[in-house]
């Protein structure tokens, strides 16, 4: 009797298992037909679809159902879902869901996040290109636009659910190329945190052909619709692992072939605290990232980024669209760190770069740069407000700090462009961004090139041609000034030392040391000037005071070293120094006498170059900065040491021996 009792109990406890246990895998017939009492259920289904059709007239309040794909199981598109009666959320297609099942009541189906992340294949994206991206693979793929956008829609971010609470704040887009035709707008992005699988396993793809935008921030985005200098702030800007591509024609970019030279992969404005992108990679289209002003209160932060094949730039810092006036320029703190970038392509080579700052009045750092190929518009590039705009040249300036940087330029897929890629471009109104730089190593191309004032800084340690690479190993500091044609400045300070190297056109006299503009009642300088070429270095200490009334003393010249004139003669012959007056205002300055000329354009022999110590002998700092080196680009017409003015005293030195 006792082993009896325990089969039939046995019997019992299967039998309502297999019970149990078919209503969790199959929808009962009474759900099919409805019940007249609700009655709670733990249901699965294969897909969205089949969730839609479930007559909910019969479910309780804690049903719960697991579909297990949005169209087919594991898809990453499932989750689980509870209905909520008489619901009247907006049906999103991932988050919210309607019946259409005929006789269901009223209500909506609700995605419940149970501790996994929230990602685009819950709206229906598929990233289904799966090869290469060319023409006729992504014209084939399911375009993801409009369940991509649903996501971010719906992503509320800091804001309460109907619940009060956080539903989530973080989307991820899974492993897959994605085709999107139309700009993706975070509408909620700058409370969330939007993230892919890695930069090569995460594919946003814009097809070729289709000119938009691939992303942008919802404040971004008003902005260049608004197109009027003003815009909010893109909040806590978080954004990872995902490479922004324009499709080509050739489905890659190894080779020249059609590609978008328009549009911007990512786009953002204001960045506040918290913000950082980060391990994203751009390719192809105008630009990589543009981003509107600087960090607003905290440094628009860039980190480990790779911007390739830009026709324009891969990371642009510009003014708010439509900006005219000062107060709209770029300013506030950029923080570059570890950005790397080629471009190839043969139509943009002469004016692409890598780091764009336009109209930029704020602090930047640009740390651990790699470059290759093509920038015939440098590296990095600055251009200064021009004086319309009501930034001239006694404004605030800017100031970049660059470091760590490699770069190997000049070849395109069927361009080089060797002489015309220079490390950085300075451009603009009447001055520079005021630069400091260390540690880069450069093959091809020079240091600085500074449009304003003309100057072409090469490195110190080397030519960057051949076999041979470039290198700025002390700290370097540069910055120049062009108020009007007769007052043009530059200043290069190498460790503690004002450089200026200058090819002279011709032989005579050179002005290379003067006061700051406009005279005055006196004025003073003086130092230890060297001179170095080819064949000679020369040292020489100088005193000018020209203070009223000029004495007979008040110029001095000592000849600290002298070259030797040999058969090999220097270029540099003389010194000398002097005052002169133009009305009531008088003028120091410092000429040096170029006798000697190889060739007249060779500029590996007739290159001059002048060393000044920034710091006086008490390690003050000379005026300031204000009293440079100046720019000779030609000679003292006749060898005039007072042009336009009255000579008041004069002394000349020899420095051979």
């Amino acid at each position: 009797m006792k082993c009896l009792l325990i089969k039939q109990t046995r019997g019992l406890l299967h039998r309502t298992f297999r019970q149990s246990w078919s209503r969790v895998v199959l929808l009962g017939a009474a759900l099919a037909v409805g019940r007249a009492a609700a009655t709670d259920y733990a249901l699965s289904v294969r897909n969205i679809n089949e969730m839609q059709a479930i007559n909910t007239s019969g479910l309780g309040s804690t049903n719960a159902l697991l579909v297990l794909g949005y169209y087919n199981p594991g898809d990453r598109g499932g989750g689980v879902f509870r209905w909520v009666s008489n619901s009247t959320a907006t049906p999103d297609g991932g988050r919210y869901l309607t019946s259409s099942n005929f006789s269901s009541a009223p209500g909506r189906w609700e995605r419940m996040l149970n501790g996994e992340t929230a990602n685009v294949k819950m709206w229906g994206a598929k990233g289904d290109i799966n090869f290469a991206p060319t023409p006729s693979t992504v014209a084939a793929a399911t375009d993801d636009s409009a369940a991509i956008q649903n996501a971010l829609s719906a992503i509320p971010g800091s804001a309460g659910d109907n619940n009060g609470a956080i539903w989530t704040s973080e989307l991820l887009i899974p492993a897959g190329e994605y085709k999107v035709t139309k700009t993706l707008v975070g509408t909620n992005a700058g409370w969330i945190k939007i993230r892919g699988e890695g930069a090569q396993n995460t594919l946003l793809i814009m097809p070729l052909g289709t000119n938009n935008d691939i992303f942008r921030y919802q404040s971004a985005n008003d902005a260049i619709i608004a197109n009027n200098g003003t815009a909010n702030s893109d909040l806590a800007v978080r954004i990872e692992d995902l490479n922004f591509y324009f499709a080509t024609g050739s489905g890659n970019y190894s080779v020249q072939s059609q590609h978008n030279t328009n549009n911007a992969g990512l786009v953002i404005c204001l960045p506040q605290e918290a913000n950082t992108i980060r391990n994203v990679v751009t390719e192809g289209g105008a630009f990589g990232i543009r981003c509107f002003f600087g960090g607003n209160g905290a440094p628009a932060a860039f980190r480990d980024v790779v911007c390739s094949d830009a026709s324009v730039a891969g990371i642009s810092i510009e003014p708010i669209p439509g900006a005219s006036a000062a107060a709209n320029f770029a300013g506030g703190h950029v923080t570059i760190t570890g950005i790397t970038g080629d471009h190839r392509f043969d139509e943009s080579a002469s004016n692409a770069c890598l780091v764009r700052f336009v109209n930029y009045i704020g602090s930047a750092l640009v740390d651990d740069l790699n470059a290759e190929s093509a920038y015939g518009g440098g590296v990095i590039q600055h251009k200064f407000p021009d004086p319309s705009t009501g930034w001239a040249w006694n404004t605030q300036m800017g100031h970049i700090n660059i470091r760590n940087c490699v770069a190997n330029l000049g070849t395109g897929f069927n361009t080089n462009i060797a002489s015309g890629a220079d490390f950085l471009v300075l451009k603009g109104g009447q001055r520079t961004a005021a630069v400091t730089m260390e540690n880069i190593n450069l093959y091809g191309g020079k240091l600085i090139r500074d449009e304003l004032t003309g100057r072409m800084v090469q490195f110190h340690d080397a030519s960057a041609s051949g076999d041979i690479q470039g290198f700025c190993r002390l700290p370097t500091s540069y910055e120049g000034l062009n108020s009007d044609p007769s007052f043009i400045r530059s200043r290069l300070v190498v460790g503690d030392k004002a450089l200026y190297s200058f090819v002279p056109p011709t032989t005579g006299w050179y002005r290379v040391m003067g006061p700051h503009k406009g005279g005055g009642q006196w004025g003073k300088i003086g130092g230890k000037l060297t001179v170095t070429s080819k064949f000679e270095s020369s040292e020489f200490n100088f005193d000018v005071t020209s203070s009223t009334p000029v004495s007979s003393d008040a110029a001095q010249i000592s000849v600290v070293r002298a070259t030797k004139s040999d058969a090999t003669p220097p270029c540099v012959t003389q010194a000398r120094a002097g005052v002169y007056h133009v009305g009531s205002s008088y003028y120091p300055f410092v000429d040096i006498f170029v006798a000697y000329l190889i060739g007249n354009t060779d500029n590996a022999y007739n290159l001059i170059t002048l060393a000044f110590p920034v710091f006086d002998k008490q390690n003050l700092v000379i005026d300031g900065g204000e009293l440079t080196l100046l720019t000779p680009t030609s000679a003292l017409a006749g060898g005039d040491p007072a042009p336009g003015g009255s000579l008041d005293v004069l002394v000349t030195s020899n420095l051979t021996r």
